[in-house]
């Protein structure tokens, strides 16, 4: 039993958690709600963190997709919650993304990015950049796995046989270096239309990527074993 609590009040803004109105796994979500330090329903995401029995920091977006019960839940817990019109250039989640990123977090995490409109996920992914360019960490969990978006580097822990896929969201990433993975790379370069980085295995329990210049999305799918 989830018990219900505010996030509210947390002594750090380090680690910021968006959830978005998407595919969202139970256990993935409590998992990072009890790591966040501040948590921002995007719009019916709210819908999924009430479900919980969790109530975020703030709500963003047009507010068409939050059950107006949660709304009102909400605001009687005096929750922050900014509304923006129906018709509108951004997105709920870019907006969301420029509210967390003013706090100035180390790590915004998002729950919820991949659902049923293929649209909204390509949009939805191409927004991780946003925050990766202003060096902030970016990952987003999902079912079988989790998605980095990275700058610089990244040290990856999982099991022999996981499978790592790597694509450029930007013109061109350069100065790609790969250890620990079946297909190394050294100082090598991706582009976007040529799928090099799909499907590469993981040999030991850590890998480690670093890359130059660009942006690179990089998808850990673990390994399902069996008892």
């Amino acid at each position: 039993m989830i018990s219900k609590r505010n996030i509210k009040g947390s002594e750090t803004m380090s680690a910021i958690l968006l959830v978005v109105n998407g595919d969202v796994k139970k256990e993935h979500l409590v998992m990072e709600m009890s790591r966040a330090g501040f948590v921002i329903g995007v719009d019916g995401g709210t819908n999924i963190i009430h479900a919980l029995g969790y109530t975020p920091d703030l709500i963003v977006g047009d507010l068409d997709s939050i059950r107006e019960d949660v709304l009102e839940a909400c605001r009687k817990k005096g929750v922050r919650i900014l509304r923006y019109p129906a018709e509108k250039d951004e997105t709920d989640l870019q907006l969301a993304i420029e509210e967390a990123m003013k706090l100035n977090p180390r790590m915004i995490t998002c729950v919820g990015i991949f659902g049923d409109r293929p649209d909204h996920t390509l949009a939805n992914l191409q927004l991780m950049q946003v925050p990766a360019k202003a060096g902030i960490h970016v990952r987003c969990p999902f079912d079988g796995g989790i998605l980095y978006v990275i700058d610089s580097k990244l040290d990856l822990k999982g099991s022999p046989g996981d499978t790592v896929s790597l694509l450029p969201i930007t013109e061109m990433v350069s100065g790609i270096t790969l250890t620990g993975f079946k297909y190394s790379l050294t100082d090598g370069e991706m582009v976007p239309g040529i799928p090099l980085g799909i499907s590469n295995v993981m040999e030991s329990e850590r890998a480690h990527i670093e890359i130059n210049s660009g942006i690179l999305l990089v998808f850990h799918l673990q390994k399902v074993t069996s008892e």
